[in-house]
């Protein structure tokens, strides 16, 4: 689909879907890392201090690609 500007049609350019295919690079590379720190047991505002991403963002791709993340227990400590 074109623009039409002065009588020429003008073709959308390239950085767009350059930019398309960067975010999504990025984001399969995300998906290993909070995988990665996954398997070693750390919550997600630990991978997001490491991954210096927001902890929202960590959530979303656990739960779009289905994995689990650790938990801190919560409550009172033993006294024993």
């Amino acid at each position: 689909m074109g623009y039409r500007t002065d009588s020429i049609i003008k073709q959308p350019s390239d950085k767009w879907e350059r930019r398309r295919r960067e975010a999504k690079r990025k984001r399969q590379i995300d998906v290993v890392k909070v995988a990665n720190l996954a398997g070693q047991g750390l919550t997600s505002a630990e991978m997001s201090e490491k991954m210096h991403r927001s902890k929202s963002y960590i959530n979303k791709l656990a739960k779009e690609f289905e994995i689990t993340l650790a938990t801190k227990k919560r409550g009172r400590k033993p006294c024993h």
